[in-house]
Order: C-alpha cells, then structure tokens, then sequence
C-alpha cells in the first residue's frame, strides 16, 4: 500500500525482504506494477486484503510477510490491566530515576567549590575589566527559582556557582553593592580606604585602580598635588 498525490514519485516498495532483494539483485532490477486504486487508505486496506491472501504470503516468490490490510505492524488491542501495569512501572522507573538523579547532584553540591583563581576568572574579563554579565548576576539576591530538583542539572550548579562566589566576595564593610564588592575581592582590599584630603569613607572605586583616593571632585580639586587637565591648560 502506498498513499501519495504524485503516482510517479519514485516509491517501489517497502518490506524487509524487498530491502534484502534489493540490496542483493539491485534496483533496477526490479518493476512495479499498480494493479489497483481506491480513494482512501481504509478502502486501499479492504482491497489489499483482498489481494494479499494467505495463500498469497504462503508462496516463495511473495514479498510480504504478512496478509493484506494489516501491513508489518498489525494493531494489537491493548488490554485495561495491562495499561495499568505499563502505567505503574513507568512511573515507579521515573521516581527511580529522579531520585538518583537527586543524590547525584546532592552530591555534587557538597563536593563543590572555587578556587581564587576561578572566582576571578568569573568576575574579570581577560582584558582586566569587569565582566558586566557577573554583576548583573550578582544584582539579584533573590532570584525566582522553581525549586532546586524542578530545574535541569545544569542550571542548578550555574545557580550554585553564583550563590558560592556571592558568599566569597560578601563584605560588610562594602555593603550590598557588587561593584564594589567585586573591586575589594580582586584587589584583596578588606576596609574601606579613607580619602586623602577628608578622611571620610570613599564611596566609588576606579575599576582597574586599586581604590579611588578622593571622596568626591570636592576633594580632588582641593588636592594641591593634583594636576586638574582644565585648569593646568587654563593657567598655561
């Protein structure tokens, strides 16, 4: 049986011994002959059956291996007891299998960890910048999750792996802020560096600096050793 809207598409035929008898004699020598029509595959079904008889599959030269109408997988009804059967050990096999999974990646939580060097790499670019994507991580403390074994493997370790560098790099003298934080970790500053001129708390860091030396323009300006661009070009 064939069902197509082009008669001439090439199809010769399907079966497993006409596969080997094609792969032993070749293709082309082989023919196929349509011996009848019908305008749906029910009617199409009725009408091989008619054909395709068990004397028919009986004979040596037949290339079907079952009688017409059924094809190679006949429909098999599925008893109620038996799909209750299937239903129980396919859902006995999944909370196996989830459970396993579980203690895997319980396990793989207590053994994990980070090395300085790995930290950094994380939160510094190659080129000695600060990698925008890890503070926009890090920005959120409190990220909506769907609980731990409802999410994929791998998206539990990334989550573990944020939670481990912002635990690494938390510093109450810095506070809440992850650019800061982030600065204070790769320059292994522990206290707030005081200003120059003031004395009080710097507020910003100069990335690639290891701390901002002025509270604010305020004191930079009032700073005689330092050499503002305007002015300087200003008094020459």
């Amino acid at each position: 049986m064939h069902s197509t809207d082009k008669i001439e598409d090439g199809y010769l035929g399907s079966g497993q011994r006409l596969w080997k008898s094609i792969a032993k004699y070749g293709k082309e020598n082989h023919k196929r002959e349509i011996i009848g029509y019908a305008k749906s595959r029910k009617e199409l079904s009725a009408l091989e059956e008619s054909l395709v008889t068990k004397e028919e599959v009986a004979k040596q030269e037949c290339m079907n291996l079952r009688i017409g109408g059924e094809g190679n997988f006949p429909a098999f009804e599925v008893q109620p007891t038996t799909k209750e059967k299937l239903s129980t050990t396919g859902t006995a096999r999944w909370a196996r299998d989830r459970q396993k999974l579980r203690e895997q990646l319980e396990e793989e939580l207590k053994n994990f960890k980070l090395t300085r060097k790995e930290i950094l790499e994380v939160l510094v670019t190659s080129e000695g910048r600060l990698n925008k994507n890890a503070t926009r991580c890090l920005l959120r403390e409190v990220e909506p999750t769907l609980g731990a074994y409802k999410l994929g493997k791998r998206e539990v370790l990334r989550r573990q792996k944020w939670i481990f560098i912002w635990q690494a790099i938390q510093n109450p003298e810095f506070g809440n802020d992850p650019v800061e934080l982030i600065n204070a970790y790769v320059f292994k500053i522990k206290e707030r560096p005081a200003c120059k001129i003031c004395d009080r708390p710097v507020s910003f860091f100069r990335f690639n600096k290891p701390y901002a030396t002025y509270c604010g323009n305020k004191c930079q300006l009032l700073d005689p050793n330092f050499e503002n661009p305007i002015h300087s070009r200003w008094n020459k």
